[in-house]
């Protein structure tokens, strides 16, 4: 299996509607970006073998607040992100 791990220089284009752009952005390549965005079944993170994998590790405060809550703690990252994703990149940064 591949997984894409999005991180936060392909989330800003995912959605026309997030406005939280990040260094790098550009608006040239929005339209073609969002359009191979939308055919990836990406995540922000998945786990393997109780190894957790993301686009740039996290935050031990991040982890440690999503993992005490939830066994499965991928699933929970990838519900939190896509429930908002401005405010996944502040949680995470």
């Amino acid at each position: 299996h591949v997984h894409f791990l999005i991180g936060n220089h392909d989330l800003q284009y995912t959605d026309i509607q997030f406005n939280c752009s990040v260094s790098g952005y550009r608006e040239s390549y929005s339209t073609r970006a969002r359009k191979l965005l939308k055919k990836l079944n990406w995540k922000f993170a998945v786990e393997f073998d109780n190894v957790l994998y993301t686009h740039a590790g996290l935050l031990r405060k991040f982890y440690n607040l999503i993992s005490e809550s939830n066994s499965n703690i991928a699933e929970s990252i990838n519900i939190f992100g896509n429930e908002n994703k401005e405010l996944f990149l502040y949680s995470i940064s």
